[in-house]
């Protein structure tokens, strides 16, 4: 990617859904350009689709990570996995891993109990293709703007909060419309969601203003294929010693790093995972290295995975509101 093509990338990550006008203003560009960019960028699968980032706690909802090691008899298998996954209505993320691990799958259930289910049953699915797997529990996580794409160098990168000890939000009829369009189609255009709901447009933008000023909506963000992107996309699992006060030193330097576009919080086998993306070979290095340095005597264990690429990305099960409308 061109230098351009990295400004526009990284404006459609902060806000995907804002329009050219304020793009071109942001880049220094033409409004003519950014158009062209963009298509560009869809036509040569940079980005493969767009996501609307929910607060699926909003909704009652959990985050579970399942890391899948699979027995890899051929492609033809292991593309069938994927596929399964990502048909099923939970699943919230599916990568594609190298390493010790293959998959990394993040799913959405409204109690443990469910999970196990669904889980189970995927196990049973697949019961000759799954060699191995560990659950972690999700507890918040952090996304990040990925500054890192126009080399922004100011360390108060934005970032929204995803998950947590939330209040559960009644939606109004109206509202839950809104957000069953916007998970199906995040860039829908007002005036097809208003042909499709009956809804006015006024009715329909203060709907959006409305769910992202409460925090049901966080944003708007590109699905974005790494490789040809020509970015390295990383996976640091940390397990650490101590309390809350050890955690918030690791989160500190993790949420000042430019390359660091998510951090999860959770429990089970590892306590922190964060992802850190770069175009540029020895990033991930210096940062590692850096981490070490300071909090050696913290971290009790680490473990490194390379993501290849994202198969599916949605912050809300597939079919939670034609669950809700039954």
């Amino acid at each position: 990617m061109n230098k351009r093509s990295r400004k526009i990338l990284c404006e459609l990550d902060e806000n995907a859904r804002s329009n050219l006008s304020n793009i071109s203003k942001s880049c220094r560009t033409s409004q003519q350009m950014v158009s062209y960019t963009i298509k560009q960028l869809l036509k040569k699968n940079i980005i493969l689709g767009f996501s609307t980032v929910f607060d699926y706690s909003r909704f009652d909802l959990n985050s579970y990570i399942v890391l899948f090691r699979l027995f890899y008899k051929n492609k033809k298998d292991f593309n069938n996995f994927i596929n399964y996954l990502k048909h099923t209505p939970e699943v919230s993320k599916v990568e594609i891993l190298d390493g010790k691990w293959d998959v990394y799958a993040m799913f959405l259930a409204p109690n443990p109990s469910y999970f196990n289910k669904m889980l189970h049953k995927i196990k049973a699915d697949n019961v000759n293709l799954i060699r191995n797997d560990m659950i972690i529990t999700t507890v918040v996580t952090y996304l990040f703007t990925r500054n890192y794409l126009r080399d922004y160098k100011k360390t108060d990168k934005k970032y929204v909060i995803v998950g947590g000890d939330r209040e559960i939000t009644g939606l109004t009829d109206n509202q839950q419309s809104v957000c069953k369009f916007l998970l199906e189609k995040p860039l829908a255009r007002i005036k097809d969601i208003s042909k499709k709901t009956g809804m006015s447009f006024l009715t329909i933008t203060n709907a959006i203003k409305i769910l992202s000023k409460i925090g049901v909506i966080r944003g708007f963000k590109p699905v974005i294929n790494f490789e040809n992107a020509e970015i390295i996309c990383k996976k640091l699992l940390i397990k650490y010693q101590g309390g809350p006060v050890f955690e918030q030193k690791i989160v500190s330097y993790c949420r000042q790093h430019m390359n660091v576009i998510d951090i999860v919080k959770s429990f089970g086998e590892w306590d922190l995972i964060v992802t850190v993306e770069t175009t540029k070979k020895g990033v991930f290095n210096n940062f590692l290295i850096g981490l070490r340095e300071l909090y050696e005597d913290i971290i009790s264990d680490f473990e490194i995975v390379d993501v290849l690429k994202t198969e599916a990305l949605r912050y809300l099960p597939k079919n939670h509101f034609d669950e809700e409308s039954e």
